[in-house]
């Protein structure tokens, strides 16, 4: 938390980390919560500190997923390699871009036409060449770390992903379309009947999510990558956070999860709570979204344009 919250203003501008105030740690949410809704004649009669815990960082991870929308932005310059290791904290992303030399964001889409497979290859032993599809058939292998491992069999870098990264786009830019006069240089004839889902000069992507990686084309070598991802809000080190606006909505869902998974509670109580819960988590949208009656108007605006990007 920032050093305003423990009374230091002075404290608080002198660090480069602020905005600590629209926060709230998961440990003082569950001080509150016992203080608020655990005891005799409360809601909940017995719960321990270790359950509202548990209960807590499984809102708290249910939440960053629609209602807190957690997103991080990582930047990178790709190299010869191709291909990005995902953050430790990622679960999803949500926009992949490139950046130009202006710093404008231009978007990557992802291509479905490609992907990278695992490849195998008999070892060679005594120089005698062996058939794969037989081998499995006359050997033993063993299924390690959910793969085959064998003493005949290795992995190689497979074929497909190689030539995805040799590959060359006949894609032309739009700048490259507004300089030219002329149609000499340009890819005459090879973008009639292009796919608009595939008509992007920017360069594509994909991931392999087996083994943790983003992939990209040969065109975007040298270029600076910015990744938009979800994350959970629990990877990361020290006591985990929410957001204000969301405050009432994790208490109901905490106090749902644990009485629905209570046998002490009547039906009712638990229909209750997850009115309230459902009604908490839309009002947390709506004060999340931060919507602006003059950025509204603006957006309306562009509604009257004839020719739109």
């Amino acid at each position: 938390m920032a050093e305003y919250n423990n009374g230091s203003i002075s404290n608080y501008y002198a660090s480069e980390n602020g905005g600590g105030y629209q926060y709230q740690s998961i440990n003082d949410l569950v001080n509150t919560f016992l203080a608020m809704y655990v005891g005799e004649n409360k809601l909940i009669s017995k719960a321990s500190r270790q359950d509202v815990f548990f209960f807590g960082r499984r809102a708290l991870q249910e939440m960053n997923y629609d209602t807190l929308r957690s997103k991080k932005t990582l930047e990178f310059e790709l190299d010869n390699r191709m291909y990005m290791i995902m953050p430790h904290d990622f679960v999803g992303y949500t926009h992949v871009f490139v950046s130009d030399a202006n710093g404008i964001k231009r978007p990557l889409y992802p291509t479905k036409d490609t992907q990278n497979p695992t490849r195998w290859k008999v070892k060679e032993s005594n120089n005698d060449e062996r058939d794969l599809d037989n081998w499995f058939e006359t050997q033993e292998y063993n299924l390690l770390a959910g793969g085959i491992i064998t003493n005949g069999l290795e992995e190689e870098d497979p074929k497909t992903t190689e030539n995805f990264s040799n590959s060359q786009t006949n894609n032309t830019s739009n700048s490259e379309l507004e300089s030219n006069n002329s149609f000499n240089n340009l890819a005459e004839g090879q973008r009639y009947g292009l796919q608009p889902s595939m008509a992007n000069a920017n360069g594509s992507f994909y991931f392999d999510y087996a083994k943790g990686r983003l992939y990209f084309g040969p065109s975007l070598i040298g270029q600076t990558i910015v990744l938009d991802y979800i994350t959970d809000g629990l990877a990361d080190d020290g006591d985990s956070v929410i957001h204000k606006f969301a405050e009432e909505a994790w208490y109901k869902s905490v106090a749902y999860a644990i009485v629905s998974t209570g046998s002490n509670y009547s039906p009712a109580s638990v229909q209750m709570l997850k009115k309230e819960r459902f009604a908490e988590m839309r009002k947390a949208k709506i004060r999340l979204s931060n919507y602006k009656s003059q950025e509204l108007a603006q957006i309306m605006r562009n509604k009257s344009k004839w020719i739109k990007h």
